[in-house]
């Protein structure tokens, strides 16, 4: 992590941004994946302290290991241009403007 931190400090110091851009997109999306486990190991020591609040340390378990996985999968497939772009797609699809909404009352 600290080599991460390092080399982030350094790009945002340098001169030449198209490689900074590139150095600091990677080392941003190796910090994601280590915070979210980081986070997702915090959350079992501290419940693992209160017996009381066994139920929901057994979820935050699983929740360990099924959130960080899938959460890098995301972090780095949004690296790749046609992934981050077609996702773009599909929420500019979904927005709420578009939704059509019908009159219940016209129904009746």
């Amino acid at each position: 992590m600290l080599t991460y931190l390092s080399i982030a400090m350094v790009c945002l110091r340098s001169k030449n941004k198209a490689l900074n851009s590139k150095a600091l997109q990677t080392c941003a999306t190796h910090l994601a994946a280590y915070a979210i486990l980081l986070f997702s190991s915090c959350i079992i020591i501290i419940l693992h302290r209160f017996p009381h609040l066994s139920d929901h340390g057994k979820v935050a378990s699983i929740l360990l290991h099924v959130v960080p996985p899938a959460m890098n999968a995301i972090i780095y497939g949004l690296q790749i241009k046609a992934v981050r772009e077609k996702i773009i797609i599909i929420f500019k699809r979904a927005t709420p403007g578009k939704v059509k909404v019908t009159n219940c009352d016209s129904q009746k």
